[in-house]
């Protein structure tokens, strides 16, 4: 599940879902050890890390990065995968390294510290806009939604919505061809993206 998670939202999805990309605080870490006792069976999630210092994010500040992945590693309900974050909505391409690079440096010190073990292995960061940003600092899981269905027709349609970062190419970025992507799902991209 790509997204912030409210507590009371955890027992209807931690049964539908393959991967929490966005467990930032213990009080929701502690929310799906209990969904997933009840499970009978671990559920994978990634620690959010707000690597890009705004207030208007998710994510646990870098200083409790550690910690909290450390907590979460003792939960027998949850399998601790590695660590998410998203990039600044900006043209600035050195903001979005400095992300991308704070973020490596986080996921390296947890995983040379023994944190989540060999499953420790995940790096999400990056989307549409700056995947192959992301891809240059180890990031191997991204968010390309837009790239493969494009926007949403109801978002097109409204010049008073705000464009969510994908929708802003950074400039080294902004002429690459479309990258082929295989998407395989029990849906078609048109019950996906009604």
């Amino acid at each position: 599940m790509i997204g912030h998670l409210q507590r009371n939202k955890v027992k209807k999805v931690a049964d539908l879902v393959a991967l929490i990309h966005s467990v930032d605080t213990l009080r929701l870490a502690e929310e799906i050890q209990d969904a997933a006792v009840k499970l009978d069976h671990p559920v994978d999630v990634l620690v959010q890390i707000n690597a890009s210092h705004e207030p208007s994010k998710f994510g646990c500040a870098i200083p409790a990065a550690q910690h909290l992945a450390e907590t979460i590693d003792t939960m027998v309900g949850l399998r601790l995968r590695g660590i998410m974050t998203m990039a600044p909505l900006t043209d600035d391409l050195e903001k979005v390294r400095a992300t991308f690079e704070r973020s490596q440096n986080v996921f390296a010190e947890i995983r040379a510290a023994g944190v989540g073990g060999k499953s420790f292995n995940i790096l999400s960061m990056g989307m549409s806009n700056d995947f192959q940003t992301a891809i240059q600092y180890g990031a191997n899981v991204v968010r390309i939604g837009t790239a493969i269905f494009g926007r949403k027709s109801s978002d097109a349609d409204d010049p008073t919505d705000e464009k969510s970062p994908e929708d802003h190419p950074h400039p080294d970025q902004q002429n690459d061809p479309p990258v082929p992507t295989i998407v395989r799902h029990d849906k078609t991209a048109a019950e996906l993206n009604p």
